[in-house]
């Protein structure tokens, strides 16, 4: 049996409104959406590898998101720890489970909570890519973690 047509997009959906809802003091963008970033010196954008979809049984599907969140900054030479702070405050909203509901629908319920998956590759990952290039006033810094849930047809 396929997956629901709508998964993708309420997961899409509900991963964004969760780090915009919850995430203040920094603009919040989803991955590809059309922004503009000048004259703002920080930023993140939520970015999604997946979902995977595995069917144990019939209809019963495990789901596996990887939620990756990208901070960037302009350098603060005034303060060299911003990127720190940022990356703190974006980790800290990465919490053990996040709801996905049906945004976009016939109505907003809730459809499932996943759970952060503290299997092998660890719980969160924060990866500190620094600046750009020699030039680059801009640092970058991403926390990423993996999510699983299951779902019935």
């Amino acid at each position: 049996m396929p997956v629901n047509a709508e998964w993708d997009i309420w997961i899409q959906s509900s991963i964004v409104k969760h780090f915009i809802d919850n995430i203040s003091g920094i603009l919040v963008f989803s991955e590809g959406d059309k922004k503009s970033t000048k004259g703002v010196g920080q930023y993140c954008e939520v970015r999604l590898n997946g979902p995977e979809y595995t069917e144990f049984s019939h209809n019963y599907w495990r789901v596996t998101v990887d939620v990756n969140v990208i901070i960037t900054a302009v350098k603060n030479n005034s303060n060299i720890y911003t990127m720190q702070m940022l990356t703190g405050l974006v980790a800290s909203q990465f919490e053990d489970a996040i709801c996905i509901y049906k945004y976009g629908g016939t109505d907003d319920s809730l459809l499932e909570c996943m759970a952060r998956d503290d299997g092998v590759r660890g719980s969160l990952r924060i990866t500190q890519l620094e600046q750009l290039g020699p030039a680059a006033e801009i640092q970058q810094s991403m926390v990423s973690a993996s999510y699983k849930f299951y779902l019935t047809e």
